[in-house]
């Protein structure tokens, strides 16, 4: 049994899911495609911006089909031979179907909408990395909020492929292309 974060190999080790789910220790981490990823304590502004998203949001989707989920929160991301060795913890996502939340723990698949807030430390993860993993598991929509630009970065699947849109900044009322009907003025979350 795993018990200190320290036990596991960052740079040579390769983990599945179901390596993840028996670790006993405080550290909150990620798999990307099996290799480990620490992560940091949120900051102040990562944690406000968190919280006026999910109060937003999640007024938004009582009473609707899909859910909103915020970190932690498992999502596995299953790759295209079947391994579970991606699990993400995004800030905040959106599922609509019923069927990946079947177990009761965890969504397993592509969540229809992610939300990232990032910092100057995770950014090249956030953007790089993840922005990979969430386009081939085919979320329909990601979205990374950077909190010192009060800036908003979209993107949108088409033709399975991420298509960048015009960068957003405070000020902004924005609607995702999942969800046209919510506005988001972007006053109201940086």
């Amino acid at each position: 049994m795993v018990t200190n974060i320290n036990q596991l190999d960052p740079i040579n080790g390769l983990y599945t899911y179901a390596e993840y789910l028996l670790w006993k220790f405080e550290e909150r981490v990620e798999l990307f495609k099996g290799k480990l990823f620490k992560m940091a304590a949120p900051s102040i502004d990562h944690q406000r911006i968190s919280r006026r998203l999910t109060l937003l949001l999640g007024n938004y989707f009582i009473g609707k089909p899909c859910e909103l989920f915020t970190a932690p929160f498992d999502v596995v991301l299953p790759s295209k031979e079947g391994t579970d060795n991606t699990v993400l913890q995004p800030d905040l996502c959106v599922v609509c179907d019923p069927e990946k939340l079947a177990d009761g723990k965890r969504c397993y698949g592509a969540p229809d909408w992610v939300l990232e807030i990032v910092s100057p430390s995770n950014a090249e993860k956030e953007l790089n990395k993840k922005l990979v993993l969430y386009e081939e598991a085919q979320v329909a929509e990601y979205w990374v909020v950077r909190p010192e630009e009060k800036e908003l970065d979209r993107f949108v699947l088409q033709n399975g492929k991420y298509t960048v849109l015009r960068p957003l900044f405070a000020g902004s009322v924005v609607s995702p292309e999942t969800f046209p009907e919510l506005q988001i003025n972007l006053n109201d979350i940086f």
